[in-house]
């Protein structure tokens, strides 16, 4: 007897190659080291490096309230006791103010949209993806603080993966860095209605990020990961890919190739394959159509 699971259930399994369920411990207590003072004008928190977060829907529960702020009058508010923070969404009542936070860059963390993130999102993780700063690189960054988005992003950018995401209550944005040349990846969830349709994207290749299938997969699978996965691309590699969008299916089969291992699945109502061919492209019902989409 199989179980239909929500998006937000599945995510429990955590990343690529994560087998079992994975219950993330609860984030970092405050340092015990004393920042240096900060000038009167800006708000400086350190930022610590704790276990990724795997699913969402416990994430408040998760995360807590972030750090505490002190109002003033001030765009910048200054605070007297700084508490080590991953997720800004304390700071939901302070839409539009901007603050400055004392951050080491890091690659190990969630994070979704781009450009604009989910307030949830791992703020060193976002600075490095953003441009804002470098991996391990130590300095202040400026956030300005947003209501939520209906919809979130996913991308490639500076070596970090996005992920994408619906509503949420609120988000960020780091000031005084350009928009993003980011590879944006597609939310394949959304063509559903386009079943038997092709379409062609921009995708680099990469490892970082679960997919579900082989050679047909979970239209949630992280399509830069599922292409390395069924040998059209290689990590790292950037190449124009074409997939086709197909109906959901009772079953799908979990394999290791290319040095991916995909997940197994049961029902799931949306699925997509990889066009590996020119002819298959040239002689497929439905014209290879060049995605204009921009997500």
């Amino acid at each position: 007897m199989t179980h239909f699971l929500s998006y937000a259930d599945r995510l429990r399994a955590g990343p690529l190659k994560k087998q079992s369920v994975v219950f993330p411990n609860k984030i970092d207590t405050a340092s015990d080291q004393s920042p240096s003072q900060p000038s009167s004008n800006y708000v400086t928190h350190n930022i610590s490096k704790s276990s990724d977060i795997h699913y969402r829907h416990l994430r408040d529960h998760i995360l807590g309230d972030g750090a505490n702020v002190n109002q003033s009058n001030s765009s910048f508010v200054l605070t007297s006791d700084a508490e080590t923070s991953e997720s800004l969404t304390g700071y939901r009542d302070k839409v539009g103010q901007t603050f400055s936070f004392m951050i080491t860059g890091n690659s190990q963390g969630s994070i979704w949209g781009t450009d604009i993130y989910t307030d949830d999102s791992h703020l060193a993780v976002a600075a490095v993806h953003a441009g804002a700063v470098k991996t391990g690189e130590t300095k202040s960054v400026t956030v300005k603080i947003l209501p939520g988005e209906l919809s979130y992003q996913a991308s490639i950018c500076n070596d970090i993966i996005s992920s994408s995401y619906g509503a949420w209550e609120g988000s960020y944005s780091f000031v005084g860095v350009p928009i993003t040349a980011a590879i944006i990846i597609p939310d394949l969830q959304t063509y559903r209605d386009k079943v038997g349709q092709s379409f062609s994207f921009m995708i680099t290749g990469s490892i970082q990020g679960s997919v579900w299938g082989t050679d047909i997969y979970t239209d949630d699978s992280n399509v830069a990961v599922a292409a390395v996965h069924a040998g059209v691309v290689e990590n790292g590699e950037t190449k124009m890919i074409g997939i086709k969008i197909l109906p959901g299916r009772s079953i799908y089969q979990g394999t290791t190739q290319n040095g991916i291992t995909s997940a197994w699945y049961d029902i799931w109502e949306g699925s997509y394959s990889f066009i590996t061919s020119t002819t298959n492209i040239a002689t497929d019902e439905s014209p290879l159509v060049l995605n204009t989409h921009e997500q």
